[in-house]
């Protein structure tokens, strides 16, 4: 009875620490396949277990191999502007010289609505390749910016006082909850962030309202906030709003506005390891657009 109570005891503890070590490795897998997507967008292909033989290496290895694959197309999506702006631009530069000598040599009135057609085509074009370009370059732009200690504050308050000068015809406020706004990055993206949300808060709200700017606390993490009065967001365009060339503003001067703004506001964040958002007031009376930057409690004295 007692050796027989003995390899029980054995048998039980050992199928126990199987049974623990194979929990383990699930809930190492499940995590990794949780965190595969990083803050900036970036695909971690890499996952624990793969080199095993069993039926978990197997799943390991099946979850890489899916993972790899999006990371490639997601890094021939992130290309894919720059490459069209390139190949695109030499037979934009031929249709338009064409275009240039045909309205010299054809003078006939009934071919000019399709002459101007073709003009406006054609500018249409090397505005969208123009904008394209500029989203190239401004990624480049922010990927070799070196990180900095910055206070968050010391930033916003600066802006927003320069902002008063600019937007006469609203009033601009700030205000800040947080006792520590240090972050580590950089003041100047900082800067053309804010820039692009206020600018984007003056053109939806009316002459003689109010743009509140506001920091406050989230746990670990500051809080941008710069709110607006006046229309609420298009819902079926609230994923979109922060990708490149897309706008939901009016044409201006009879050419369309393709958005890069929001765009840069999103690459300032996701260089800060943040992320952003945009909603309606809760009372449904305008916009707020909210960016989360990690905060550093520990930071040098800006200066020193």
């Amino acid at each position: 009875m007692t050796v027989t109570l003995l390899a029980t005891v054995i048998v039980g503890l050992g199928l126990l620490g199987y049974a623990t070590w194979l929990s383990l490795r699930v809930r190492r897998l499940a995590h990794a396949a949780e965190t595969a997507l990083g803050p900036r967008g970036e695909i971690r292909t890499r996952m624990p277990g793969a080199a095993a033989r069993d039926e978990l290496g197997v799943l390991a290895r099946s979850f890489a191999q899916l993972l790899e694959r999006l990371r490639e197309h997601t890094e021939y999506l992130r290309t894919l502007s720059s490459k069209l702006s390139h190949e695109l631009r030499t037979p934009l530069a031929v249709v338009t010289t064409s275009l240039d000598n045909l309205e010299h040599e054809i003078q006939v009135g009934t071919a000019d609505q399709y002459l101007k057609r073709l003009r406006e085509g054609a500018t249409r074009l090397d505005t969208i390749l123009v904008a394209m370009s500029e989203a190239t370059q401004l990624e480049q732009a922010i990927a070799e910016t070196v990180a900095e200690p910055v206070d968050l504050k010391a930033v916003v308050e600066s802006c927003c006082s320069a902002y008063r000068d600019v937007y006469r015809e609203r009033e601009i406020t700030f205000r800040c909850d947080a006792a520590v706004t240090g972050i580590v990055g950089s003041g100047e993206l900082v800067a053309q962030l804010l820039d692009k949300l206020v600018d984007n808060a003056a053109s939806f709200s009316a002459g003689g309202s109010r743009i509140d700017v506001e920091i406050a606390e989230a746990g670990g993490e500051l809080v941008l906030s710069v709110a607006n009065k006046g229309p609420t967001l298009p819902a079926k365009m609230r994923r979109q709003l922060f990708d490149s060339l897309v706008s939901i503003r009016e044409q201006r001067d009879g050419k369309p506005h393709l958005g890069l703004g929001l765009h840069i506001v999103a690459l300032v964040a996701q260089f800060h390891g943040g992320r952003c958002e945009a909603d309606d007031l809760p009372d449904g009376s305008g916009v707020v657009f909210r960016v989360w930057f990690p905060r550093r409690r520990v930071i040098a004295p800006l200066g020193v």
